[in-house]
Formats: C-alpha cells, structure tokens, sequence
C-alpha cells in the first residue's frame, strides 16, 4: 500500500507538471525521436555542426505523436490505480467519501469533485500531553471558566420540588386529588428549570500542512519562559488543543479532535486523533505524539466532512473550531497554485454551508 501511494504521489506531480525524467527522455529517443547532427561539407564550414530545418519539422511531428500516446497511457494507470486504491482502502478499513467543491469561476459546484479518506493515527506516549499541561495548568483553568461561559440554550426542568419557578400542573391536580379524598397532599408541587445543564457538541480541525514545521518569528514570541522563541507552528497547534480538549473533558461537554492535509482533489487526509464516542484515554493522549506536518491545506472539503460528522449528532449547540496557520492551499485548488481566490472562496462557501445547518464555525490562528 506504500508504494502504491508513492506511485500516486508520482502521477499527481507529472499532473502538475513536472518536467520528464531521464528515463521518460530515454523512453522517447527510442520510440524514434532521434535528431542525429550532419557535418556539413564544405571549406569555410567544415566546422559547424548543426541541424536541418527537416529534422526539426520531423521531430515536432514525432514528439506530438509521443506524447499523445503518452498522455493516455498515464491516464489508463491513474485510472487503474484510483481503483485500485479504492479496493485497498475498503479492505483496510479506510472511509472514503466525495464531497463537492465551490467554483467561483462558474459559480457553481463541482459534483464529487474532492476525494476525502479517514485515516487513523498510532498511538505513542503521552509524554507531550503532559508536559503541556504542566506548562499552562491557569491557561488551562482559564479557557475552562471561558467554555462555561457559554450559556446553554436548552434547560433541564427538575419536578416534584417544594420550592421552584413554576407550579406542576400534573402533581397540583394529583395533590387536589388527595385532599378531596382524605389522603395528605404533596407539598411537592413546583418545578425549576436547571440552567446548569449543558448540551455542546466541539468539534476541533488541525492544520498539519508542511507549512506548519516552520518556526514561529523568534523576536516576537521570545519570552522569559521561552527565550529562543524557537518553536514550530505545528506544536503550538498541539498545544492549543491540549489545553482545549482539557478544559472540556472537566467540563463533560461532547467533544472530537482531527488534522487534515493531503494532497490534490483526490487527496484529502482526515486524520482522527479522538472521535465523540472515544474517551480522552492514554491511548488518545498518545496520538498528540504522531501528530506531523504532511503535505497541503485544502480546506473545502475538510469542513464539510466535519459538517457532517456533527450533524449526526443530537446537541442543541454545534461548534468547529478550526486550528491553522495560513491560507487554504493546494496545487490543484485553482488554476494557479499562488492564487488565493479560488481557494478562499470554496472555503468560503462551506463555512456558509455548516451556518445554514446552524454550526458555529471558528477560526483560530497561529504566527
């Protein structure tokens, strides 16, 4: 399955165009493509070499023919191995879903356009957990009293109490019922309304993109703690989560942790390092260690899986919170991999898509 992905990796960069390869130039001098330079006879021109206007016109023509051939053949192996791909994944366990993409040019979607698998993370030692909450413990307690903050919008009403907010119609007829029969009535007849109770469901999305092993600006996040100011974005994205997932997991809020990244539209890696019905164990502790930067951002898609993982879900209030440290990006996402728009805007558009089906979405970023 390894080389198989690195044969695919392979195809996406010839996709992006990579220039041939020796062996593919040797390939296609023995397919006919030879130009072999003629001395020319002569006196004053015994010694340049050269070629015929003929032998260039015999050349492009043969070179056309090259690549014609070759441009299917590459497309019959990407072909083969998308579908082979897929069988590996289904007998691996893999989930793989198709999701849309938002096309600004044409002002609509592309149907299936994006490729997005779910991948699992090993375990290792929950050492980096640890350490992060022995380094930010008031952090910690901090971001908690924050989270509780958030009021809830569905209350839980308690019954049968002496005292309260409101009269139970149910249990004041059972008492007058009582009293009409002899039998002493329950003083049991109010209710109050918990405001404590809390119904969320937190949803966390980590950019792992390569962009993420750079270091954070050393003058501006030097501090007396952290003199060299030398950390990666990568860990700073870890350690934010940490504290996040710590302060829910007191709280007893639902609440799931994922990375993306990928590469190319038939590429997108869902990495899940603690889902909702996974507790927040060492194994799940241990996963914060394998976390790594991998290969691009494409955003769109990200967010619509994780749009649909909450929509499962039977909480009042729905959050995404996503952790990055840059722009969505990647080679196929628009015409031009410099170019923001195309990629801002599906991004755009699925965050839009997940307000329409009332989840709150959030942006935290790094450097």
């Amino acid at each position: 399955k390894m080389r198989l992905r690195q044969i695919e990796n392979l195809l996406n960069r010839m996709e992006a165009g990579v220039p041939l390869s020796a062996e593919a130039l040797r390939e296609l001098m023995e397919k006919g493509l030879e130009i072999e330079a003629q001395m020319l006879a002569g006196g004053e021109e015994s010694g340049f070499q050269g070629l015929y206007v003929t032998d260039l016109k015999d050349a492009r023509k043969a070179a056309g023919q090259v690549h014609e051939g070759e441009e299917r053949t590459k497309q019959q192996l990407k072909s083969e191995m998308r579908s082979l791909l897929d069988e590996i994944n289904e007998d691996t366990g893999d989930a793989v879903y198709y999701y849309d993409e938002w096309d600004c040019r044409i002002r609509d979607y592309r149907v299936k356009w994006c490729r997005l698998q779910e991948k699992g993370l090993e375990s290792g030692s929950a050492d980096f957990v640890t350490q992060t909450l022995e380094s930010y413990a008031d952090l910690v307690a901090e971001v908690r009293k924050q989270f509780q903050m958030l009021k809830p919008e569905r209350l839980k009403r308690i019954p049968h109490l002496e005292r309260g907010e409101e009269i139970d119609l149910d249990a004041a007829i059972e008492a007058m019922v009582d009293r009409r029969a002899g039998q002493p009535p329950s003083e049991k007849i109010y209710i109050e309304k918990n405001r404590k109770e809390r119904d969320f469901s937190t949803l966390f999305l980590l950019d792992m993109s390569a962009s993420t092993d750079e270091r954070v600006n050393k003058k501006e996040r030097a501090t007396a703690s952290q003199p060299s100011g030398g950390k990666k974005v990568i860990d700073i994205e870890k350690e934010a989560l940490v504290v996040m997932a710590e302060a829910l997991e007191e709280i007893g809020d639902e609440y799931a942790l994922f990375g993306f990244s990928g590469y190319g539209r038939r590429q997108v890696d869902f990495y899940t390092i603690k889902d909702f019905h996974e507790g927040y164990g060492e194994e799940a502790r241990g996963r914060f260690e394998k976390i790594q930067p991998q290969r691009s951002t494409r955003m769109g898609p990200v967010i619509r899986h994780a749009v649909e993982k909450l929509a499962g879900r039977e909480s009042k209030i729905k959050n995404i919170i996503l952790i990055s440290d840059g722009y969505p990006q990647d080679y196929d996402y628009g015409e031009d991999r410099s170019g923001k728009e195309y990629a801002l805007k599906d991004t755009m558009m699925a965050l839009k898509e997940a307000a329409r089906k009332k989840i709150h979405t959030f942006c935290i970023t790094v450097d």
